[in-house]
């Protein structure tokens, strides 16, 4: 039994998700494909940003996670390399201890530690001078800087012992291997996450870590937001804006109604015009019907007929022309030609004008005319009306 046109369009719908969904899938590798921002700890510094802040993460962006392997699947912010958001290095989502029913933290990932020895050893960029008193040195083909008892020391990444002012000389001392991880916001995220958040006050090792960011999709996640019930930000700035339950900046709010009517209004407004008009249509009264229909034979396969507008309040779109009650074609002019025609044969016809919906006004008299034999004499004009009135023969 046929689908009706409804139930294709669902199911069409439907797979058009699945697609879309399967593909994030398998792209990157974990389910579900993207993680909400909530807060501002990876916002950059407003003369950093532009307008609506795309290309970095703020709140209410959607970004795809995609899976890691290993923690050299990880490129830091020590390793240099190409900007993630704004940035060196590959901004990660992990679960603090490794508990999954926790909000996901998505922050930079600014330099992989191992510790040996006593001795802490931070992979760097070639060509980069080490920071905080390390020797530079190579291990396995690639540059590292190996920190004493003292700890780690990079202040340029906010990695150090403490968050005292007075402890600046302190460095970090990890008791494991992992990545340390740092929010991008310059006024809220001063130092790394190991000595500012419970639960993460070691380096994040690979089972914690969910993925890694890649792309976003900016401001709609803030409709999620805005109903979750409870502030995504707790201490939000004064100029932040709130509607709903989410705090956010007003130029991502603005930027989300930007889009949600380009996506939403736009197509709505479309549908809304195309239903007027058609009512408007449906309430236009028809185009009269062309008269003065005439019909001359003019080749044993052709024959020519014309007729008049007049009467008509606004130009048709188009007339069309039927031979026996068939259409042989349609014209915007007043006059036709209508060939492959058999000769000796008689033909009726009518035309109509067709409105700008595309339907038939009331059909002209009806005239006959008959093609001449092919080796006879061209027969004489001949035009027969049929009837007493427009559409007096079906």
């Amino acid at each position: 039994m046929a689908l009706s046109a409804k139930w294709r369009d669902t199911l069409t719908l439907i797979a058009v998700f699945a697609l879309l969904l399967g593909g994030l899938f398998v792209y990157t590798g974990n389910w579900p494909p993207a993680v909400i921002v909530e807060s501002g700890s990876m916002m950059h510094a407003d003369d950093e940003v532009s307008y609506g802040r795309f290309g970095t993460i703020d709140p209410g962006d959607l970004v795809l996670v995609k899976g890691v392997d290993s923690l050299d699947d990880i490129t830091t912010r020590a390793d240099g390399g190409r900007d993630r958001y704004g940035a060196p290095g590959d901004v990660i989502v992990y679960y603090r201890a490794n508990d999954r029913s926790d909000t996901p933290i998505i922050h930079r990932a600014v330099a992989y530690v191992e510790v040996e020895g006593g001795e802490y050893f931070v992979r760097w960029a070639d060509g980069v001078p080490c920071e905080g008193g390390a020797t530079a040195i190579e291990r396995d083909g690639r540059a590292w800087c190996r920190y004493g008892t003292e700890g780690i020391l990079i202040p340029s990444l906010g990695v150090r012992g403490s968050l005292s002012a007075r402890a600046d000389g302190q460095g970090y001392r990890p008791t494991s291997n992992g990545i340390l991880t740092k929010g991008d916001n310059p006024s809220t995220n001063t130092a790394i996450d190991q000595i500012t958040m419970p639960g993460a006050n070691r380096p994040i090792p690979l089972e914690w870590i969910e993925g890694k960011g890649r792309a976003e999709l900016p401001w709609l996640g803030l409709i999620k937001l805005s109903l979750a019930g409870k502030p995504n930000e707790p201490s939000p700035p004064a100029s932040w804006v709130k509607i709903g339950s989410a705090y956010a900046p007003k130029d991502l709010w603005v930027m989300l109604g930007v889009t949600l009517f380009v996506l939403v209004g736009i197509p709505l407004l479309y549908d809304g015009y195309k239903a007027i008009d058609q009512r408007r249509r449906a309430h236009a009264p028809a185009p009269p019907a062309p008269s003065h229909l005439a019909a001359t034979p003019e080749s044993p396969t052709s024959i020519r007929l014309s007729w008049d507008a007049i009467g008509v309040a606004e130009p048709p779109v188009h007339f069309r022309v039927y031979r026996d009650d068939g259409l042989a074609g349609s014209t915007s002019d007043t006059s036709f030609l209508d060939n492959g025609l058999e000769p000796g044969r008689e033909y009726a016809y009518h035309v109509t004008a067709a409105d700008a919906a595309g339907e038939d006004g009331p059909r002209s008299l009806i005239v006959r005319a008959r093609t001449p034999l092919a080796d006879a004499e061209p027969a004489p004009d001949a035009e027969t009306p049929d009837g007493a009135g427009a559409g007096a023969e079906a």
